[in-house]
């Protein structure tokens, strides 16, 4: 049974040590405090996983695992989703930041409008100080997901597992976020906007983001692969993904 209105925060890690400090305080010093913040660590070598141990030290909320074998970021989320205990999700990637009161604005929204699936607005900010805010569509669903895949960034999902039911990430190597979205929205469940930039993705230069361009074998692999989406629509919504990409990074 899930605990009513504790937010577990799902963190896979993996060679992040310089930046999973500013990380991990930015969710801590949430103004919602009910927080379990779940870290599994993908067989760091970077000292990442004894960066955990001594945060983990320091806040008895923190809860902590490592992989025996490097599996990817979607095993680390399903090993994390299987050891929360809050009736919401809420997703961040370990180099990514929240701002101080993102959870609670999340919850409020979410608790106003009965919704089960939330999303932000949110800021890229890249290494040399330059940052620009992605507006986002209020309410997505499938179809429009498909073709806007940039609104829903993994690191500002919050979802309420007592209206979806149990949920876990489709094991595909990239990607994997999304496959998600899809599924919950093809059961009926909008993805709705709190149009406010409450969450900041790091654009590094060695991110999978940044590689928008060796990311589109993938990106037409989830379409036509795993969603089984017919060739000329796969290419369609695979020219709204492509274009949505360049605007998204130009800055």
């Amino acid at each position: 049974m899930y605990k009513n209105n504790l937010v577990s925060v799902i963190i896979p890690t993996y060679n992040i040590q310089h930046f999973l400090d500013s990380t991990l305080a930015s969710i801590i010093n949430q103004t919602y405090k009910n927080l379990e913040i779940i870290l599994i660590d993908d067989c760091s070598i970077d000292g990442t996983y004894q960066k955990i141990i001594k945060w983990a030290e320091k806040d008895s909320r923190i809860v902590y695992r490592q992989l025996e074998k490097n599996s990817g970021a979607a095993v680390s989320r399903n090993v994390a989703i299987e050891l929360a205990n809050g009736r919401f999700l809420a997703f961040c990637d370990s180099d990514d930041l929240w701002r101080h009161d993102k959870i609670e604005k999340q919850i409020s929204f979410m608790s106003e409008r009965d919704i089960a699936f939330c999303f932000t607005q949110y800021v890229l900010q890249r290494e040399d100080g330059k940052s620009k805010i992605v507006y986002v569509h209020n309410k997505l669903d499938y179809e429009h997901s498909l073709r806007n895949s940039y609104c829903i960034t993994t690191s500002s999902v919050v979802i309420d597992r007592l209206k979806t039911g149990d949920i876990r990430i489709p094991l595909a190597r990239t990607g994997q976020d999304h496959l998600l979205w899809w599924s919950l929205m093809k059961k009926g469940f909008c993805a709705y906007a709190l149009k406010e930039p409450v969450t900041i993705i790091r654009v590094r230069k060695d991110s999978l983001s940044e590689k928008n361009f060796g990311l589109i074998k993938k990106r037409w692999n989830l379409y036509h692969h795993y969603e089984g989406i017919p060739f000329f629509k796969c290419l369609l919504v695979f020219m709204h993904y492509a274009i949505n990409g360049i605007k998204k990074y130009r800055f």
